[in-house]
């Protein structure tokens, strides 16, 4: 056992030292804090002697299979069928005591093995809080559980409201819930901070008319927000405002774009039933309306289908974006009716498969507007599996 973590230390080192040579330290940094978060859940865990009484461990995962028809969307070259839609995580939580506790997820996706949030939780009394470190924006309804795909209806959320970078930040919030009275609670969240994250993107050399891949830094910066959550007398039922202001950077002429946002949203759970909803406007170099509605049904014990319709449309578009998109062949809309069935195989495991009509090609990337015009109506079929426990 001893010499299986020295050889897997040894082989880590070696990775974080040739990835420090070539000057890329935060990903050097992220592959250490990856190998040592492991490490203290599996030392508290298996080790001999060493109570894990305060720690809990909560493991979630997502393998999705999508194809569409005419345009590529939510992956690359997904009209071939995509099979790298997946997502997995481990979350745990060390109580220390009552009122503090810390809480870290780590994620292996796509792009790689990292930390998803990682953050320290200090209890005042039951209805006040702080935390401080890397956490899940509390913006609408279902931010803060965006990889939790088994808490989801369908394989993806609305890409209008949900499809930004800013899953988590790096700062601090306060929370807190009071009574109204028996049956009416109000629950408040706000945070303040930025995000960082690095991506490759491509600098055009005019001398030497090459091509050459970077790493461009982008991210967010000056990030302030909140929510407001009331809950009513009906079990299971709340509303929502959530807002959000925060400064883009390094996606338009490597200048700062305000962003504004703020989303209103419903909900209702019961024990066979849910329904939700939510309408928003994001105002940025753009300006885009948009909005869901979703609901299912029990009609048997571990069978449930879903329907759900979104809307999305820029209301507001710069001269230039208008003239490339006339190019490129994009609409300022698009819209989707969501057909689906979920087979719960237990209360962990679930199997789903859907069928999304698409209308509009708003929310498709430069890469999927390349080639050919975009088909105005469109298709995506998913069959997916995901667990949590």
């Amino acid at each position: 056992m001893g010499t299986v973590k020295l050889d897997t230390y040894i082989r880590k080192l070696s990775d974080l030292i040739i990835s420090y040579e070539k000057g890329e330290f935060m990903k050097a940094l992220n592959k250490l804090l990856v190998v040592l978060c492991f490490t203290v859940v599996i030392a508290a865990v298996l080790t001999p002697g060493v109570s894990a009484s305060g720690i809990s461990i909560n493991g979630f995962g997502h393998q999705g299979y999508i194809t569409t028809t005419g345009n590529s969307y939510l992956a690359e070259e997904s009209t071939d069928g995509y099979l790298r839609d997946f997502v997995y995580g481990l979350t745990f939580t060390n109580k220390m005591n009552e009122n503090t506790s810390f809480i870290g997820q780590l994620t292996a996706e796509k792009g790689g093995v990292g930390i998803g949030w990682g953050f320290a939780e200090y209890r005042i009394n039951r209805g006040l809080g702080f935390r401080a470190g890397k956490m899940k924006l509390p913006f609408g309804i279902q931010s803060e559980t965006m990889d939790v795909k088994y808490l989801q209806p369908f394989n993806y959320l609305p890409q209008a409201g949900y499809g930004q970078e800013l899953e988590a930040y790096i700062g601090a919030g306060a929370f807190t819930k009071f009574e109204l009275s028996s049956d009416w609670s109000i629950g408040l969240d706000f945070y303040a901070g930025e995000v960082q994250f690095d991506v490759e993107v491509e600098e055009e050399e005019e001398e030497e008319e090459e091509e050459e891949e970077s790493l461009g830094e982008e991210g967010s910066e000056n990030l302030i927000g909140g929510r407001f959550t009331l809950h009513l007398p009906i079990p299971g039922t709340s509303l929502m405002f959530s807002y959000l202001q925060n400064e883009m950077t390094g996606f338009v002429a490597d200048e700062a774009i305000e962003v504004k946002a703020g989303i209103i949203s419903m909900e209702a759970i019961g024990n066979k039933f849910f329904i939700r909803g939510e309408a928003g406007r994001i105002d940025e170099y753009v300006t885009t309306d948009w909005g869901y509605l979703e609901a299912g049904y029990f009609i048997h014990d571990n069978i449930q289908p879903v329907l759900r319709y979104v809307s999305q449309k820029r209301t507001s578009v710069p001269t230039l974006l208008l003239e490339t998109m006339e190019e490129t062949g994009q609409t300022d809309y698009q819209n989707e009716i969501g057909l689906g069935a979920n087979l719960f195989l237990n209360t962990e495991v679930v199997v789903k498969l859907e069928h999304h009509f698409l209308s509009g090609t708003g929310l498709l990337n430069s890469e999927a507007l390349e080639d050919d015009p975009p088909e105005r109506t469109w298709g995506l079929t998913s069959v997916s599996v995901a667990f949590a426990f």
